[in-house]
């Protein structure tokens, strides 16, 4: 019995036919991301939104317009999970931690 999901616990997305970093792909996921945050389900988003960010970071750069959509989709999803909707509290919060310096992954902040 399937429950809709594939490798990493990620829902099907179209993945395995264009493949997981194929810009569709990103597309898929930054929708399904955007309908999970209209539902309340923004921290179910967040590592969608955070992927097909990066897809499209890889895939297209920085400077293309999908990849800037994606990312302001992404800072808004994060600043509803972290600042209660707040971007410039967010972007406080994202100086603080460069200055701070890279942590090891899992630990807290």
């Amino acid at each position: 019995m399937s429950n809709g999901k594939t490798n990493g616990g990620f829902p099907k997305t179209g993945q395995g036919q264009l493949g997981a970093t194929h810009s569709e792909t990103a597309t898929s996921l930054n929708s399904l991301a955007l309908l999970y945050k209209a539902q309340g389900r923004s921290s179910e988003a967040e590592p969608l939104s955070q992927r097909a960010a990066r897809i499209f970071h890889t895939s297209l750069g920085v400077e293309h317009p999908q990849t800037r959509q994606v990312m302001e989709n992404y800072i808004s999803l994060l600043a509803d999970l972290r600042t209660n909707g707040d971007v410039q509290a967010l972007l406080h919060l994202l100086a603080q931690h460069e200055q701070d310096g890279p942590q090891e992954e899992g630990s807290s902040s």
